[in-house]
């Protein structure tokens, strides 16, 4: 059975390496990331670094985004990043 796991991204240090440690804890393929509480610029460079290892662990897992705006999805819609899935 898939499970879903949520991970809430917070802007504060480290969250890149909480992240990997929370995908290595709980093995998840199928993950909701909440960037709610990013600006722009923090958004789109932990969505595309997140989007790079998570890929790398679960080529065919889903990386569910959410609290991002219209324009970070139109971005990254030219970065070919396949693992990603808006809500």
């Amino acid at each position: 059975m898939r499970q879903n796991y949520y991970f809430k991204f917070e802007n504060s240090k480290n969250q890149i390496d909480k992240f990997q440690k929370f995908v290595e804890k709980y093995n998840c393929s199928n993950l909701t990331v909440d960037f709610s509480s990013l600006n722009f610029f923090e958004a789109l460079k932990s969505l595309v670094l997140l989007s790079a290892y998570h890929f790398q662990k679960y080529p065919s897992g889903k990386l569910k985004c959410a609290g991002l705006n219209r324009d970070i999805r139109l971005f990254t819609d030219d970065l070919l990043m396949k693992n990603l899935e808006f809500v």
